[in-house]
């Protein structure tokens, strides 16, 4: 979408002005004015476009479905075209391209995980990897569509700002689910620190995922979010091998 094209500099002054200049513009039109999506704002100095180009930008309203309206309204932009509305159908909207882009990631960790649920103290066991790494694969893909799609629906009700907060505070719960459901058997030492791993991977796992939504959505900014990943990143990264290592440890207990 255009803010997010503005926020990371594909839509901008540079890009406007080259758009002008490749199509011939000036020769096509007898006006000299530009309708730029107001989200786009943030990419465009307008003083730039016209001294460079001769063309005067003109912000139009935040939603296309607006255009006609602002257009027989003497290019005048009511309240409410102004208004940006992220409400849940909005954010429902943004979702499959989501849990498209994050999917490559989700099932190769699923994959591996899979695989490496056949280890055991006595060597591998392609039963366990059907039973325990089935289990695992199928976690990793729970806290993925919890980071990626839950994470995204409830976002004005999680609690904090970030959103990796917001991830974890979707991966917590569904950890806790999983200890209240016994999805993984509590009767030994090595199931009770898979459960353990589990606590710490799920929130990981739905922490990244979560914060990748940062770039759909009108909540965050480019600084925002670059000052939140130097942070978060790490601190998933840390929190996920450490569970990572629990989960491992547990085969061989």
């Amino acid at each position: 979408n255009v803010w997010c094209a503005a926020g990371k500099g594909t839509f901008g002054t540079d890009e406007i002005v080259g758009r002008i200049e490749a199509t011939g513009l000036a020769g096509v039109v007898s006006h000299r004015r530009l309708i730029v999506p107001q989200l786009g704002a943030p990419g465009v100095a307008a003083h730039d476009v016209k001294k460079r180009s001769g063309f005067r930008v003109v912000y139009g309203p935040v939603r296309a479905a607006d255009l006609r309206a602002f257009l027989e309204a003497g290019m005048r932009a009511t309240p409410e075209m102004r208004r940006v509305r992220f409400g849940l159908w909005d954010r429902f909207a943004v979702i499959p391209v989501e849990l498209v882009q994050g999917f490559r990631y989700a099932i190769v960790l699923a994959v591996c995980l899979f695989f490496l649920g056949g280890l055991s103290r006595s060597g591998y066991d392609w039963a366990l990897a059907a039973s325990d790494g089935l289990r695992a694969g199928l976690l990793v893909l729970v806290s993925y569509i919890g980071g990626a799609a839950l994470a995204p629906m409830l976002l004005p009700w999680l609690p904090g700002r970030a959103f990796s907060a917001k991830g974890a505070a979707v991966g917590l719960p569904l950890a806790a689910c999983v200890a209240a459901l016994a999805v993984v058997p509590l009767e030994s030492l090595g199931g009770k620190m898979e459960l353990a791993g589990w606590f710490l991977l799920m929130p990981a796992i739905a922490a990244f995922f979560a914060m990748n939504f940062t770039g759909a959505s009108t909540y965050a900014s480019r600084s925002g979010v670059e000052k939140e990943m130097r942070f978060a990143v790490p601190a998933q990264l840390a929190v996920g091998l450490i569970g990572l290592g629990l989960w491992l440890a547990g085969r061989f207990v």
